[in-house]
């Protein structure tokens, strides 16, 4: 089973998220190379923001992430639209 969406700290122990989106990429869209992606950085700095999408992300957050603000962004990687009156999620 493949993911809808990733979600990937940047600093992470033994590979930093960079090289592990530029690996994700690198493998071929059937077996989830083109699984849309957001990454978490505690820096907020606009570089900080374009090296994660020159990296293979379509977007990039810093921590700490309102939790709603997550909810938002990784509905919209999976291409739902949240109904804010209290409905179920539905394809956008």
């Amino acid at each position: 089973m493949r993911a809808d969406v990733i979600i990937s700290d940047i600093a992470m122990p033994e590979m930093d998220g960079f090289t592990f989106m530029r690996k994700v990429r690198g493998i071929p869209a059937s077996q989830g190379g083109r699984t849309p992606a957001l990454a978490l950085r505690a820096y907020a700095r606009k570089e900080d923001a374009q090296r994660a999408f020159i990296a293979g992300y379509q977007m990039h957050a810093s921590k700490p992430v309102e939790p709603s603000l997550l909810v938002t962004m990784v509905a919209n990687l999976a291409g739902l639209s949240l109904d804010t009156s209290g409905g179920r999620d539905s394809r956008a």
